[in-house]
């Protein structure tokens, strides 16, 4: 049976990773020591390295929660299509902005696309029943490849623009961007 972490310790993991998100805003990732992120959680080292094995595994703890709570968020969703995907996708990056920013700043942005490719198959398992049917495992590994780095690709050029356009008007694109290649389709048929 395996052991749930004590309070003590989740307490210092979130304390550690609060304090590389806050590093990560005044300097370089690959300048941010564990020193640094130790000190700032007013840990030391050792506690560091209880948790942790380098600063990318914070990332990683940092995502999965993230990936969590996303799948919650659209396990809520009353109804999946693609505007409701989208409304729900570009909302819930919206209130994560600032780690977002950390990670284009750092040029870690494709890490997004990493956690992507791992949480779509849970998600799409979830909702088979509302989403995409792919005739086979080989389609759907794809479909799912393909759906990752799409939505990876708009989120990063929603961010290189400023994020000037509100997650309502980049749902709308996004179905206006879909919309146009299935017509582009159906016209070359």
């Amino acid at each position: 049976m395996k052991q749930m972490p004590s309070k003590t310790a989740q307490q210092s993991k979130s304390w550690l990773t609060l304090s590389l998100l806050e590093l990560m805003k005044e300097k370089s990732f690959s300048d941010i020591t564990i020193t640094e992120i130790a000190e700032k959680a007013q840990l030391d080292r050792r506690t560091f390295y209880r948790h942790f094995h380098s600063k990318k595994d914070i990332l990683d703890r940092y995502f999965e929660q993230l990936c969590s709570e996303y799948s919650n968020y659209i396990v809520q969703e009353k109804h999946i299509d693609l505007s409701s995907l989208g409304h729900a996708y570009f909302n819930f990056w919206s209130r994560h902005a600032d780690f977002l920013q950390a990670l284009h700043q750092n040029q870690l942005f494709y890490l997004v696309v990493e956690k992507y490719n791992e949480l779509l198959p849970d998600l799409h398992q979830k909702f088979k029943e509302e989403t995409f049917h792919f005739k086979s495992k080989i389609d759907l590994e794809y479909g799912l490849s393909f759906s990752a780095g799409g939505f990876w690709n708009i989120l990063s050029k929603w961010f290189e623009r400023g994020r000037k356009e509100t997650p309502e008007e980049m749902s709308r694109i996004l179905q206006g961007i879909v919309d146009s290649f299935l017509n582009k389709q159906a016209f070359e048929r």
